[in-house]
């Protein structure tokens, strides 16, 4: 199964396009506009000879030339014997929250198929072979029912397959190819407020600038208003977490919630990648149980699986972030039951303000409650939803002798990457008795701009009020743009 290589190359902002285009045209360079996003173009083109390839990549007007790279699934499951959990169907009678999967397609299987949306939209008119996707619907729906732990506590949800990904026997997809289908999916289905990918291009994430794949993310995130659930990737099963590699390109994201994979203790999976080393961001975000391979005390390797179904119904077992971001997924979806309308930054906001045990770069701020867990919080916060144009102060009660709190915003990107990335956050600041409060906040300082803060600050009287200064930060004075406001979701501990 051959295919062409193929280059992508970026124009900086303010390039002569049309003088461009034709110098490839004279240079008999065959090559293809690819629009990723509104504005935000890519030449696909062939592979040079060595002498054009060095001579492209040194203009000016070029801001990045790399490799194409093409997306392929290693994806292995082993047979177990386990009891088949009970099978329940959907009632036509109930209204349920829909998440969407993309992935390689999900099985018309029994325990599936009633709980399974699908319409006339095709996204991969290749040959589909529904191993991934369908491990990974099986653990939301069941993955409580096939686990040792109740995790979600929750009821099941309706899930849109979108498969986007061809049976890779038969044939390589791009990454143009890749995206242009994730987004065609999204923007197919607006009202679909959650979505799953559990998918990365096998590439490690740049040190300098997010990947194509981490910007669609972002893009479709602030324009339709949703929450994509994304695995932040799996790498070589390291017994020194220090030691492991980055994240993939595409869990480089800011606005997607990226999950990290734990045991069932509540430690870091063998395999499961970190923002370690990259410059612009600190994923993953957060963390649920995706198994483990871990050594006896013989030194001999043994795995912990997560049970879901092959495509012809069989309990298999299998491990990885995939099936802890479905987990995550579950979880989302099942707040939709009791807050219909809620917006993507209220559901990040809710399942941080709830996590524990977090460990920086490895588990984010940790795994969060069950689903009853999260309502009884969101019943005992203060939430506030607003939209932020300078600077607003509102006065909260504490108890327990801590603030604890989480904020989710909007940001301001520049998806160009010309200089920054994140150019505009909502910052924090607290007051009490009418003096700045140092704050010494157990999740550190939030020296990088981003869209997600929680704090946890102990204070010394048992109850009290403190004031709450929400403010605009731009990351340098240039980028100020007034009448640019930010939403937010705050949540605070009554």
């Amino acid at each position: 199964m051959g295919s062409k290589q193929h280059y992508k190359i970026k124009l900086r902002e303010g390039a002569d396009s049309c003088s461009w285009e034709e110098e490839l045209k004279e240079k008999g360079i065959f090559f293809e506009k690819k629009e990723y996003f509104p504005e935000y173009i890519i030449y696909k083109i062939e592979k040079p000879s060595e002498d054009i390839l060095k001579e492209i990549s040194q203009r000016r007007e070029i801001s990045k030339i790399e490799v194409m790279h093409h997306y392929f699934l290693n994806f292995q499951t082993h047979s177990i014997e386990a009891q088949m959990p009970p099978f329940e169907k959907a009632s036509v009678n109930k209204k349920y929250p829909v998440v969407g999967v993309l992935d390689n397609g999900i099985a018309n299987i029994e325990m599936l198929s009633s709980w399974i949306y699908r319409d006339e939209k095709q996204y991969c008119p290749e040959r589909q072979h529904p191993t991934h996707g369908n491990f990974v619907a099986g653990v939301i729906l069941y993955g409580d029912e096939l686990s040792d732990k109740k995790w979600i506590a929750g009821e099941k949800i309706k899930i849109y397959d979108a498969a986007i990904i061809p049976d890779f026997s038969l044939c390589q997809l791009e990454e143009d190819e890749l995206l242009f289908r994730l987004r065609k999916a999204v923007e197919d289905h607006p009202w679909i407020k959650i979505w799953n990918l559990a998918i990365s291009i096998r590439v490690a994430v740049d040190l300098e600038r997010i990947s194509e794949f981490g910007l669609l993310l972002d893009y479709l995130q602030e324009k339709y208003d949703i929450i994509i659930c994304k695995s932040c990737g799996n790498g070589e099963f390291i017994k020194d977490k220090e030691e492991k590699g980055s994240i993939l390109q595409g869990s480089d994201t800011i606005r997607s919630l990226v999950i990290a994979s734990c045991n069932q203790e509540g430690e870091v999976s063998s395999f499961s990648l970190s923002g370690k080393g990259h410059k612009i961001l600190e994923k993953p975000d957060i963390a649920m149980y995706g198994g483990d391979v871990f050594w006896d005390a013989n030194g001999k390797r043994k795995v912990a699986g997560v049970y879901s179904f092959s495509p012809k119904g069989e309990i298999v077992s299998s491990f990885g972030t995939s099936f802890a971001t479905a987990r995550m997924t579950s979880l989302l979806g099942n707040i939709l039951f009791w807050k219909e309308n809620a917006s993507a930054l209220f559901l990040k906001a809710m399942v941080i303000q709830t996590a524990s045990h977090g460990e920086k770069y490895f588990l984010g701020y940790g795994c969060p409650k069950d689903t009853d867990g999260i309502k009884k919080e969101y019943e005992n916060s203060y939430v506030l939803e607003g939209y932020l144009l300078e600077e607003e102060r509102i006065t909260l009660a504490y108890r327990n002798g801590k603030i604890l709190c989480t904020l989710a915003s909007d940001i301001i990107l520049d998806y160009h990457q010309e200089e920054d990335y994140v150019l505009c956050d909502i910052d924090l600041s607290f007051e009490k008795n009418g003096k700045k409060y140092e704050e010494n906040n157990l999740f550190g300082k939030y020296d990088r701009l981003n869209n997600l803060k929680k704090y946890e600050i102990p204070i010394e009287e048992e109850v009290g009020e403190i004031e709450i200064i929400f403010s605009k930060r731009w990351r340098r004075d240039k980028y100020k743009v007034k009448d640019r406001g930010l939403s937010y979701c705050f949540i605070f501990q009554k």
